[in-house]
């Protein structure tokens, strides 16, 4: 029984090695009328993005666009510098948004319709050295979790007679 128990945690630990060290849920929605985003939805940039560009499918009117970005903590601030023409928006972002966002927005096209949508990107603080060495302590975690329960095995085992 004992070691059933163990061999499921060691079995659970060694699946979750690859698991990326933030664990935050992400919800990619790409509809509404896009085409293509700048950052591309689940993107993993290593510097804040200055400026998102939203590219739709019709033309949109600018004028009655609202562009949100949610922070990692889930702060929603509001973009008020957004421009572009016909089906393109160009929206300023600002200086720090290291984490995982989301950025959400609600259009009217032309035509009249109401076009919303969210995608989601990253920005890794500490730029690529930074991911490494997230990455690399939640693995030196799972490993030393690991040596733990092949330690607990090897202590608890009963001997077979």
């Amino acid at each position: 029984m004992i070691v059933r128990v163990a061999l499921t945690i060691a079995v659970l630990m060694i699946a979750t090695l690859g698991a990326p060290a933030s664990s935050s849920a992400r919800a990619t929605t790409v509809d509404g009328g896009l085409l293509s985003s700048s950052p591309s939805a689940d993107a993993v940039l290593t510097a804040p993005p200055r400026r998102v560009e939203l590219r739709f499918r019709e033309a949109v009117r600018t004028d009655s666009a609202s562009v949100t970005l949610i922070g990692p903590t889930g702060d929603r601030t509001p973009l008020r510098d957004i421009g572009g023409a016909s089906a393109v928006l160009d929206v300023s972002m600002p200086a720090d948004s290291s984490g995982d966002n989301a950025v959400e927005w609600k259009v009217t096209s032309v035509a009249g319709q109401t076009l919303t949508g969210r995608f989601v990107f990253t920005v890794i603080e500490g730029g690529l050295k930074g991911f490494m060495v997230a990455h690399a302590l939640h693995l030196l975690g799972g490993a030393i979790m690991l040596t733990f329960v092949i330690y607990w095995i090897r202590m608890y085992r009963r001997p077979t007679s």
